[in-house]
């Protein structure tokens, strides 16, 4: 069958590549700390950014939208814009700190 062959082909390609994206980036270090201060800071700044992304993006704040559909569209862009508020906001309070990312393995 034709299409049993693109099908094939299709998890030959995505399987790979979908396996690659499940490997999360590596945690921020910094030289010198302990895993005691590592553990504090990051439970500081993961408290601080959750504050600045509700702060921007607050819950149930989105324009109504006309019936359910939109609705729940119109909800999951307001998580996703706290999720990556959040991100960024967690990076740069670690980075203040003087955490970096190790350099991604080649």
């Amino acid at each position: 069958m034709p299409g049993s062959r693109w099908m094939k082909t299709l998890l030959v390609v995505a399987l790979p590549l979908g396996f690659a994206s499940c490997t999360g980036p590596q945690p921020m270090q910094k030289p010198g700390s302990d895993n005691a201060t590592s553990e504090k800071d990051t439970a500081e700044c993961r408290a601080v950014a959750q504050e600045e992304a509700v702060r921007l993006y607050p819950h149930g704040a989105s324009i109504p939208t006309l019936g359910g559909a939109a609705m729940m569209m119109s909800q999951q862009r307001d998580s996703n814009d706290r999720a990556v508020a959040e991100a960024r906001a967690y990076q740069a309070c670690m980075q203040n700190r003087g955490y970096a990312r190790p350099p991604a393995p080649k």
